[in-house]
């Protein structure tokens, strides 16, 4: 199973077609509207779409989507990932410190926010980052990454030059 977390942009078209992607290849994917069909293309309103949302909130839509996949006749047992994009990222990283169960998190730029939080996963961690993001600086990228590895994690992260956000 795969929990699929969207970016701040919300959920849209791009990623239904990543879930339909990843359910293709045999997958049992799950991705929750986190913001309520509302979904955005401008910085601007992504900023204030996110702006309306509790965090507490959203982690409660997710743990409750976690456990759907968890049931889930067609998921195998403690065999659930969870993919974040940018902002979803953040909310893929606070999971998997909230709740033993997902395995692996795999991060596109985003979800490096929290390395206090670093020995509170099980998770064994994929990251892709922009070297020099903005958004995500390459500092708290490879602190979050040492946390991880110190914690005795699975972790591999990828830095590619030349690209931004959402490359």
């Amino acid at each position: 199973g795969i929990l699929l977390m969207h970016a701040w942009w919300g959920l849209n078209s791009f990623f239904i077609s990543l879930a339909d992607r990843l359910a293709v290849e045999g997958f049992v994917v799950l991705a929750p509207d986190l913001y309520g069909g509302k979904t955005v293309s401008e910085i601007e309103e992504a900023e204030k779409l996110i702006g309306m949302f509790l965090w507490h909130d959203v982690i409660k839509d997710e743990e409750a989507a976690l456990d759907f996949l968890l049931n889930h006749s067609a998921v195998q047992r403690g065999n659930v990932g969870v993919i974040g994009i940018s902002t979803g990222g953040g909310y893929a990283t606070w999971l998997a410190t909230l709740r033993p169960e997902p395995s692996a998190i795999v991060l596109f730029y985003g979800g490096s926010d929290q390395p206090d939080n670093a020995s509170k996963t099980k998770a064994a961690f994929l990251g892709h980052f922009a070297e020099g993001d903005e958004w995500e600086p390459d500092e708290g990228v490879k602190a979050f990454e040492s946390q991880l590895q110190a914690a005795g994690r699975e972790v591999t992260f990828y830095f590619y030059k030349g690209v931004g956000q959402w490359f």
